[in-house]
């Protein structure tokens, strides 16, 4: 008899499903559920008559793809009904290679289409291929989106951006495939490409190695305005990379590093480099780990930086101390407009740190402090600050364990307040239900309900 070791045993499953969904992706795709969408007149209609195309999620698939692409063709040379659809949204249509295969053919000489969507399908290298090669003669393409797609080779996109210059908009997220070996790739592409503005690599599997191949990108790039890598794994080692990138570089206006493994030695790292950033107006690094250290030294930037108008730092693992040195610094900044430091551990104490820095701060627009157990105390520590501050219009309080106290101080505060148009929001939570009804009721000068009053 044979053995087959377990490990073996489950790679040969593995493998075995692999082969049946390709299979059965090779036999769907080209299916078409709807028989309009094979019907090219359908398209001519749609394209000559919509300025968005969108048919996202109604499955027409490579079939349907194809005379689609046969109406872009058909237009293009009838003078006498022109096309007017500049967005072309194909998203989850289980379109695969032989359909992208069509529009790439179509895009070439396509003088009308500015943003394609073709996110959430089937396409895999040899698709994108094609589309590469149309868009280095392409001249009109301004945005694509290919996240959520079945790609493992990043070299013809890389080929791609090193010539065309007409693109501006590039998402390549949520494949899980862009390993650092690919970003050296695309970095070196990167390097060169004078066009690209917008560029999307979230979702992948790129570690501190890859982010130092693209924070060398950074340091000569001189277009790249927004850069999304959230859901990547750089660490501390990776933000230490790209805070020198961001040192040399002058055109990065957003950065988002969200959940990225990064603890407070990155955050001291990026807080350097934002000190003296000329340019940098948004970063998001929630959903990390950078604590009350990291938190200080965000602070000590934000004391000096001039030009950062939104910070996202959610879900940190801030406490007390991270937030007092935050609202310190919020005392002298003049020009940070957003905070979000929801889903921290800042209590009471630290609410009431920040009920003191609103009370002096006259930009700060938006503050997000949901889900930090500031309870009672910290709210009617917030409650004084807005009987002062004419500024705040978006507060976000929700899931604070507030009381029928807390309710009541911030119900009298809003007396004198009426600039602040949101307390709660999606983050709220069932108990949020009875301190919304309390405060409305003080607004109101009616009487608690029983279970408010026994709060009390």
């Amino acid at each position: 008899m044979v053995r087959v070791a377990r490990g073996s045993f489950m790679g040969l499953a593995k493998a075995f499903a692999v082969g049946v969904l390709v299979f059965f992706c090779s036999l769907t795709s080209g299916l078409v559920g709807d028989p309009k969408y094979v019907n090219i007149d359908y398209w001519k209609d749609l394209l000559q008559t919509e300025t968005t195309l969108d048919v996202s999620g109604f499955s027409i698939r490579s079939t349907g793809l194809k005379v689609l692409s046969e109406a872009l063709v058909g237009l293009r040379d009838d003078d006498e009904e022109p096309l007017v659809a500049t967005k072309l949204k194909l998203s989850r249509n289980h379109v695969a290679n032989e359909g992208l295969a069509h529009l790439a053919k179509a895009l070439k000489s396509n003088v009308a289409v500015e943003h394609l969507d073709v996110s959430g399908n089937k396409i895999g290298n040899d698709g994108v291929r094609d589309l590469m090669d149309a868009l280095k003669v392409n001249t009109h393409l301004k945005s694509l989106d290919l996240s959520y797609n079945f790609l493992d080779s990043f070299d013809d996109i890389a080929e791609m951006l090193k010539v065309n210059t007409a693109l501006t908009s590039l998402k390549i997220g949520m494949t899980g495939a862009i390993l650092d070996e690919n970003m050296a790739v695309l970095a070196d592409a990167i390097s060169v490409n004078k066009g690209l503005l917008t560029l999307s690599l979230r979702g992948n599997s790129v570690t501190a190695a890859g982010a130092k191949f693209l924070a060398e990108a950074l340091k000569v790039n001189t277009v790249l305005a927004n850069l999304s890598f959230r859901h990547n794994r750089i660490g501390d080692e990776g933000a230490k990379a790209l805070a020198e990138g961001i040192k040399e570089n002058t055109a990065l206006t957003m950065l988002n590093l969200v959940n990225n493994e990064i603890k407070a030695e990155g955050a001291v790292a990026l807080a350097k480099a934002l000190s003296g950033s000329a340019a940098m107006l948004t970063l998001d690094i929630g959903f990390n780990d950078i604590r009350d250290d990291g938190a200080q030294s965000i602070a000590e930037m934000l004391k000096v930086n001039s030009k950062l108008t939104s910070l996202v730092i959610r879900e940190n693992e801030i406490g007390v101390q991270g937030a007092e040195a935050l609202a310190e610094a919020l005392k002298v900044n003049s020009v940070l407009k957003s905070l979000d430091m929801g889903q921290n551990v800042i209590g009471a104490m630290g609410a009431t740190a920040l009920g003191d820095a609103l009370i002096a701060n006259s930009v700060l627009t938006t503050v997000e402090i949901d889900k930090n157990a500031i309870g009672d105390e910290g709210a009617a520590a917030i409650a004084e600050a807005l009987k002062v501050n004419r500024v705040v219009t978006h507060l976000d309080i929700s899931a604070n364990s507030i009381g029928a106290k807390g309710a009541i101080a911030i119900g009298k505060a809003l007396k004198v307040n009426e600039i602040v148009g949101t307390l709660f929001t999606k983050h709220a939570v069932d108990e949020d239900t009875l301190t919304q009804e309390i405060i409305q009721l003080e607004l109101a000068d009616e009487p608690l309900p029983k279970k408010g009053k026994s709060e009390l």
